[in-house]
C-alpha cells in the first residue's frame, strides 16, 4: 500500500472539528474507552488491474474502484487501525496482503465504537450499496453470520462514493460512526443532525 499521509479528517465526532486534521494517535488519544472496542470498515482505492498473492487464498485480481474491508476487534480497536494504516514486518491476516501492497490506497476508514455485530453491519452495507462480494472466503474466517467474504467491491466515481458516506452515517446513525478521511481527500460538513453535505475540491 502507498503509505498514506500521517493524517486524517475526522467526521460525526463533536471532540475534533472536520477543519482541523490529526494523526490515528492524536485521534484515539481524545476518547479512549469510547474507542477501546468495536467495528471498522476499511476504504481502500486500486487505481489498475492487478493480482495479488493473499496466502492460502493464492493468486487474487482486482479491478480498479474501491475495496471494503469490514473487520473488528474486541480488546484494542486503535491497535487494530493503526496496524492497518501502517507499514508492517508481517502479512498475517488476509487484509494485510492489500494494505502492505504499493496498489492500494487507505482513503478512509469507519469506526463504530462498541459494536460487535460485525457480520450484520457487512450485510447491511452491501445490501445498501448494492456492492459486489469479492473473493469467496477473504477475512471471514471467524464469521458467525454466513458471510461469503468479508470484502465487497465497488466501482462509483469519487462524487458518488463520497455522497455514499454521508448517506451511510446518517442510515447508521444509532451506532455513532465515526469517519476518518485522508486529509485532502474530500470534505465533509457534519451538523448535530447527522446531516453530511460533500464539497469537492
Amino acid at each position: 500500500m502507498k503509505f498514506h499521509p500521517s493524517r486524517w479528517q475526522v467526521y460525526g465526532f463533536s471532540e475534533i472539528s472536520p477543519e482541523k486534521s490529526v494523526t490515528l494517535d492524536e485521534f484515539f488519544r481524545c476518547e479512549p474507552e469510547l474507542f477501546r472496542t468495536g467495528c471498522y470498515q476499511l476504504f481502500l482505492q486500486v487505481k489498475n488491474n492487478i493480482t495479488v498473492q493473499v496466502g492460502a487464498l493464492g493468486n487474487l485480481a482486482f479491478s480498479p474502484g474501491m475495496v471494503v474491508y469490514t473487520g473488528r476487534h474486541q480488546r484494542s480497536l486503535p491497535g487494530r487501525i493503526r496496524r492497518h494504516a501502517g507499514q508492517k514486518a508481517k502479512n498475517y491476516w488476509h487484509i494485510d496482503y492489500l494494505t502492505s501492497s504499493p496498489d492500494f490506497s487507505l482513503e478512509n476508514i469507519i469506526l463504530y465504537p462498541r459494536t460487535a455485530e460485525e457480520c450484520i453491519l457487512h450485510q447491511s452495507f452491501q445490501a445498501w450499496s448494492h456492492s459486489l462480494y469479492l473473493h469467496s472466503r477473504f477475512g471471514n474466517g471467524d464469521c458467525t453470520g454466513g458471510c461469503d467474504s468479508h470484502l465487497l467491491y465497488l466501482n462509483h466515481s469519487r462524487k458518488t462514493l463520497m455522497s455514499l458516506f454521508g448517506k451511510w452515517m446518517r442510515k447508521t446513525a444509532d451506532r455513532k460512526p465515526v469517519l476518518l478521511s485522508r486529509k485532502g481527500n474530500s470534505d465533509l460538513i457534519f451538523n448535530k443532525e447527522l446531516e453530511y453535505d460533500v464539497l469537492f475540491y
